[in-house]
C-alpha cells in the first residue's frame, strides 16, 4: 500500500475512533447489515425445511404464491388437496419472502406433536401471531412460551370434566333453542 493511503487509512481510522458516536453509529450499521444478511441469506438456505419437498418458490422476493394458494379462502381445499397429492403429508412452503419457510403438514400425528409437546421448537410465525394478537389479543391463542403455561394453568380448571358435566343442561338447552330456532 503506498504511504499516502496508508496514512489516509490511518487518519480515517483515528478520526472514527476519536467519535464514539460515529463508532456508535458504525456498529449499529454493520450490526443491522449483519442481521439482514443472516435473515434474508444464510438462514433460508441452511432451513432444515429446505430438506421437505414443497412447491417452486416463485423467485420474487415479496412473491406471497404459494402462501395464499394455501390460504386462499375459495379454492384452499382443492389447493391443499393438489399439494398433499404431489408433496406428501408434510412440505414447506414460502411465506411472506422467499426467506420466510413455512411448514405445511397434513399429518395428523405432526399436528398433535407440533401443539402439544414441541410448542418451543415450532413458534408461530410473527406475521400470524401480530394478526391474531390484533384480532384476539394477547390470549390463549397468540401466547407462547411461559405466558402460554401461565394462561393454561389459570383457565384449565374451568374446563374439567366435572365442570363440563355441571354445564351439560345449560348446553343442551341452548342447543333446543338453536333447533327451534329453524
Amino acid at each position: 500500500m503506498p504511504v499516502a493511503t496508508a496514512a489516509f487509512a490511518t487518519e480515517a481510522l483515528n478520526w472514527v475512533l476519536a467519535s464514539p458516536i460515529i463508532s456508535a453509529e458504525l456498529f449499529l450499521l454493520a450490526y443491522a447489515l449483519y442481521k439482514v444478511t443472516k435473515a434474508m441469506l444464510y438462514d433460508p438456505l441452511t432451513s432444515p425445511l429446505e430438506a421437505l419437498p414443497g412447491p417452486p418458490k416463485p423467485g420474487k422476493v415479496f412473491d406471497l404464491s404459494n402462501l395464499m394458494m394455501a390460504m386462499d379462502t375459495v379454492n384452499s381445499q382443492q389447493n391443499q388437496q393438489e399439494m398433499r397429492e404431489q408433496y406428501g403429508k408434510n412440505m414447506h412452503i414460502q411465506g411472506f419472502g422467499y426467506w420466510d419457510q413455512r411448514l405445511l403438514t397434513f399429518d395428523t400425528r405432526a399436528i398433535n406433536y407440533i401443539l402439544h409437546q414441541a410448542t418451543e421448537l415450532y413458534p408461530k410465525a410473527w406475521q400470524s401471531r401480530r394478526m391474531l394478537s390484533r384480532l384476539l389479543g394477547e390470549g390463549l391463542a397468540v401466547t407462547e412460551g411461559e405466558q402460554h403455561k401461565r394462561q393454561r394453568r389459570v383457565i384449565n380448571p374451568a374446563f374439567a370434566p366435572a365442570v363440563l358435566r355441571k354445564m351439560d343442561p345449560i348446553f343442551h338447552s341452548k342447543a333446543e333453542e338453536v333447533r327451534a330456532r329453524r
